[in-house]
């Protein structure tokens, strides 16, 4: 008979009948004595195990490792009780998800904010690293197309992480049919050039850079308007720097981890992770996005599949029918671009950037969202790029004038969704400047039209709507300077620039450089001046906006201030303001919430509505202006610094900022 049984031995006892010769008080000793050894062995061994199991470690470290001192700038510590009373105790009702981490659940903070909280389990193997990873990496990331992490709680053996709840799930969600509304073309292509600009923001402004390592239609969130957000940087890996010679190498050796179906094979087969790892998996994205269909199905691969059905010119039987019509010539591109990402050789993939521009010309190819799909999405992409392009009216110029003659011309130039490019001319020499020129083309475009020639780039800051169209008006107009701040890791830049550094345009232009940090901490503002007009002009990128200010994503609300109130503030109250952003009507809306008594805020927001109705530009503005309508150049105010509840400019600016990136009436995260 068996008595005893572990997972490592078994003892059998011998039965009564036994010839053994022994009395049966000796069996019974014997048998007693075994088990005692074998319990001792058992719990010995399962000691041992649980040392050196990784599940274990992860285990023991979650349980006495709490604490762990981590980077947590801008980021909130919640309370267990917060998080408890916020998901009604974590209830089932509350759960919108689960993973490999633990269960995600909808909340609703004391405030009002609702919010997803990730709560991770204790036996989760990926817990406690995704954890920390997450936490230093999330909070110096910030982009409209990343999921903001809006705070954590580690206490009581618990490891959370909050974020911002987004309304409408995964891509997965809507591929698989689990979602009540189809997406048309337009919106997958949106989705697709959101997703591949949060992953480009990882790749080329995020310091260092990141590689995600598992990009999936379940890692990219959407928002109440269907804005795709990359989510899930639990797996992702710091990109490699620079060595004592100063090369970089190409890659990080690492051990293999990502999802099946997605993985890139190079990766995979030599464990060698790269930024071009992102781009495959990227690309099998896009394929589930012209088809429907999952990565790998019923044994069938979709890279595969789809490359097959190209060759042989089938491509559109393919493409899912659930996205209504379609013009084919965008089906075509995105397909050509889906499988040159997700070319087995590394060297055949394009960059992140060169993804991004093709997106963009298929965007400007294809449909605008329709009505009905508005109405779907809750207001989706009214500021989308198409419709930011088809509704301006060119009438964004600027002249300055001296003895009767002009001096300088300001050009205005629509990109992206909702960038303003500038274009400086000296009407002397006819010789010009752009400044931001995230679209090259356009720009260069609009210098023809004008009769300039472009010899001068001034760029801000390094985020990729300002400096990402550098490289190919470097390689479109050899030879051209591209300026941009000593601070900042400008792309292509050719001239590094610091405060108070002098430049000049043709014959009758000055540029000043005037640093103005904490949005960056290299942003750079332009302030143009004529030799012989009075006029004055500064290019304020997304440090100071109309009636705004930029994040404080490299930065303190010290040098906010410094750089609003102190450097853009001492220029002449004239001084016309030219920013990055067509922000003007939801500042004004945000500033009459902090002075609702402001009457010139109230004549503004009118103002800027019937110029935003009739599609002209609301800039520029003056200093003057800011100074009686923008909340964020007001905070030496006492009455001001009163109605935020602070004592000092610098703190009452420091919750303005807050109090804006909460706003509920905002219709843009980068406002």
């Amino acid at each position: 008979m068996r008595f005893y049984e572990s997972e490592e031995f078994s003892l059998d006892v011998l039965p009564s009948g036994s010839r053994s010769g022994l009395s049966s008080g000796a069996v019974v000793g014997i048998v007693l004595a075994s088990v005692a050894i074998g319990v001792t062995i058992s719990a010995m061994v399962t000691v041992l195990i649980m040392r050196n199991h990784s599940k274990y470690q992860v285990m023991a470290k979650w349980r006495h490792a709490s604490k762990i001192p981590i980077k947590v700038d801008g980021l909130k510590g919640f309370t267990f009780e917060e998080l408890a009373f916020a998901t009604n105790n974590f209830s089932s009702t509350s759960q919108v998800g689960r993973g490999g981490y633990g269960k995600v659940y909808k909340g609703i903070l004391a405030d009002g904010t609702v919010v997803a909280v990730k709560r991770a389990e204790e036996t989760s193997l990926q817990g406690s690293q995704e954890f920390f990873t997450e936490i230093e990496l999330l909070s110096r990331l910030h982009h409209r197309n990343l999921v903001a992490l809006v705070g954590y709680c580690d206490e009581r053996n618990e490891q959370m992480l909050v974020y911002e709840f987004m309304a409408n799930g995964t891509l997965q969600d809507h591929l698989s049919g689990k979602s009540k509304e189809a997406l048309s073309f337009a919106m997958r292509l949106r989705i697709a050039l959101g997703s591949a600009r949060g992953i480009l923001y990882l790749h080329t402004e995020a310091d260092p850079p990141i590689f995600h390592r598992d990009i999936k239609a379940t890692n990219i969130l959407l928002d109440s308007k269907l804005i795709a957000k990359v989510a899930d940087f639990g797996l992702s890996r710091l990109a490699p720097v620079p060595d004592d010679e100063g090369n970089v190498p190409g890659h990080v050796s690492t051990v293999v981890k990502g999802t099946p179906g997605y993985l890139d094979p190079e990766y995979f087969l030599t464990r060698k992770l790269t930024d071009k790892s992102d781009v495959y998996s990227l690309g099998v994205v896009f394929l589930e996005l012209l088809t429907g269909r999952r990565p790998i199905l019923h044994g069938k691969n979709i890279v595969r599949e789809v490359i097959l059905a190209h060759q042989s010119g089938q491509v559109f039987s393919i493409v899912d029918s659930r996205m209504g019509p379609y013009p084919s010539d965008c089906i075509e591109r995105f397909v050509s671009l889906a499988l040159r990402c997700c070319n087995e050789e590394t060297d055949a993939r394009p960059s992140m950037p060169e993804v991004v521009r093709v997106l963009e010309n298929i965007w400007r190819m294809g449909p605008v969202i329709q009505s009905g799909e508005r109405r779907a999405i809750k207001r989706a992409s009214s500021k989308a790029r198409v419709s930011w392009e088809k509704s301006f009216r060119g009438r964004g110029e600027t002249i300055s004038r001296a003895g009767g003659r002009e001096t300088m011309k300001i050009f205005h130039v629509p990109c992206l969704e909702d960038n303003y490019s500038y274009i400086i001319v000296d009407e002397a020499t006819k010789q010009a400047a752009a400044v931001d020129p995230c679209e090259p083309e356009k720009v260069i475009r609009k210098a023809n039209e004008v009769g300039a020639n472009l010899t001068l780039v001034l760029t801000t800051h390094h985020h990729w709507d300002h400096a990402g169209g550098n490289t190919e008006i470097a390689t479109l107009i050899p030879g051209i300077k591209i300026v941009g701040g000593s601070l900042d890791n400008v792309q292509a830049c050719t001239d590094q620039v610091e405060h108070g550094d002098k430049l000049t345009l043709g014959s009758d232009v000055n540029i000043s450089c005037l640093h103005t940090p904490c949005h960056t901490k290299g942003h750079i503002s332009y302030y143009v001046t004529s030799k012989v007009a009075e006029n004055s002009s500064v290019f304020t990128g997304d440090t100071l906006f109309i009636a705004g200010c930029g994040k404080f994503f490299e930065g303190t609300a010290e040098q906010m201030y410094h750089s609003l109130v102190e450097t853009l503030g001492s220029l002449p109250k004239s001084t016309s303001v030219y920013c990055g952003h067509e922000y003007t009507v939801n500042n004004l809306r945000f500033a009459s919430t902090i002075e609702p008594d402001n009457e010139k805020i109230s004549q503004k927001l009118q103002w800027a509505q019937q110029q935003r109705k009739a599609n002209l530009p609301t800039i520029p503005s003056s200093i003057g202006d800011e100074f009686e309508t923008n909340p964020f150049m007001r905070v030496d105010l006492p009455p001001l610094q009163a109605r935020v509840g602070c004592r000092s400019a610098v703190e009452a600016l420091k919750e303005i900022r807050r109090l804006k990136d909460n706003w509920k009436g905002r219709s843009d995260a980068g406002l």
